[in-house]
């Protein structure tokens, strides 16, 4: 069994190669050097395991070390081992679930490394490896017998003509949702605290999971998405630091999921007059407005009351101070409000405004375009046609 190793020097793969040569296992290529000519990994079919030490790189690195390795070797084993102080529960549970690590095997204060369970990981995934392929072999094997059997024995046709009554059928269009292919990035937020930006993520999360893989992220602290339910199509990440956003975003496309819906919270502080304080560094938060710049769609949610409405004016076309944050998105803005959603539409003239009660079918057909949703034919025999038929008859 050949192995590849990103290890921290010379000295512990030498070690370990001396343990792992008693059971047929070779660290036969160095995992950097794969790395550093990734244009050359065809070359390297036969690696059925990768095993990574946390020492050789920085630990603000290790994320992306892991993506680089699951880039270049999507379907290989990734073992990741480091020493037991260095234990970090959260990268580990990060590791499983975005670059589906297999184990981690700590190392001890003396610096001794438990062989004897690596040993079992990596003839555990041999075997598997090998079971795969005779399966596969079984296969092809059946897959040519039966095609010399067909080719031996030609059965005889018969064909046998039998009078049926004429059936006129009739082509009906039926729509049916197509799954997302790319990503679709939606960004959710409030004009005001407590407007429903969280909810309406989650509403949207519900809906949207019917078209492709959801995922929702809460960025404004509250941690209020804690307390969703469960989807079988959706995954909830609560992110403690704005810094993570951009990170997060970028593992969860690479983890393949279709649609994200960031909840923003309450991204500007605005005046009831329709103003932010520029000299006020709190007003907006510069980092988490990076990525909501990016998405393809930006979902507010607002109030109507009369000491509320005027802070829709901070959006219009031509505000110097949002448009200055944002670009002119306003193409891709729209609203939601509560109660009389009129007096938002008079003021925000042509962005999008909607009552927040707005049935999500629609809603999502008029925001997300990019879910199409194709013809498909579907045939239907006479007998649905004959009410029809002697309706017109009878006139």
């Amino acid at each position: 069994m050949k192995i590849a190793g990103l290890l921290e020097n010379n000295e512990i793969r030498n070690g370990m190669n001396t343990f792992l040569s008693k059971f047929d296992i070779q660290i036969a290529y160095d995992m950097e050097n794969i790395l550093k000519n990734v244009s050359n990994v065809i070359n390297y079919t036969d690696i059925e395991a990768v095993l990574i030490d946390g020492a050789a790189r920085q630990k603000d690195q290790h994320k992306k070390l892991l993506y680089n390795i699951r880039a270049l070797l999507p379907n290989v084993l990734l073992i990741w081992f480091c020493r037991e102080k260095d234990r970090d529960e959260e990268f580990e549970a990060w590791a499983f679930s975005a670059v589906s690590l297999k184990s981690v095997i700590y190392i001890n204060d003396k610096g001794e490394i438990p062989i004897n369970r690596l040993v079992d990981v990596l003839t555990e995934e041999h075997e598997r490896l090998r079971s795969i392929e005779e399966a596969k072999k079984l296969k092809a094997e059946s897959e040519n017998k039966s095609v010399r059997d067909k080719q031996q024995v030609k059965q005889k046709v018969v064909e046998k003509i039998i009078e049926k009554p004429v059936i006129v059928e009739k082509e009906v269009i039926i729509d049916v949702p197509k799954v997302v292919k790319g990503l679709l990035k939606i960004a959710t937020f409030s004009v005001s605290p407590g407007a429903g930006s969280t909810t309406m993520a989650l509403k949207l999360a519900e809906h949207l999971s019917k078209y492709g893989k959801v995922a929702v992220i809460e960025v404004d602290g509250s941690s209020s998405i804690r307390y969703a339910k469960a989807l079988s199509n959706c995954e909830y990440r609560i992110l403690k630091k704005s810094e993570e956003l951009g990170d997060a975003l970028y593992e969860l496309y690479r983890s393949g999921f279709n649609i994200i819906v960031t909840d923003y919270g309450c991204l500007f502080k605005i005046r009831t007059n329709g103003t932010i304080n520029d000299d006020d560094e709190t007003a907006v938060n510069r980092i988490l407005l990076k990525e909501f710049i990016k998405a393809d769609v930006k979902i507010g949610m607002a109030f109507t009351a009369p000491w509320q409405l005027e802070k829709l004016n901070f959006f219009l076309p031509g505000n110097a101070a949002f448009e200055g944050l944002c670009g002119k998105a306003h193409e891709e803005l729209c609203f939601l409000t509560d109660e009389d959603s009129a007096k938002a539409e008079k003021i925000l003239g042509r962005i999008k405004c909607f009552h927040r009660e707005t049935d999500l079918s629609g809603l999502a057909e008029i925001l997300f375009p990019d879910i199409a949703i194709p013809k498909q034919k579907k045939q239907h025999g006479i007998f649905s046609l004959l009410p029809k038929i002697q309706g017109a008859m009878n006139r």
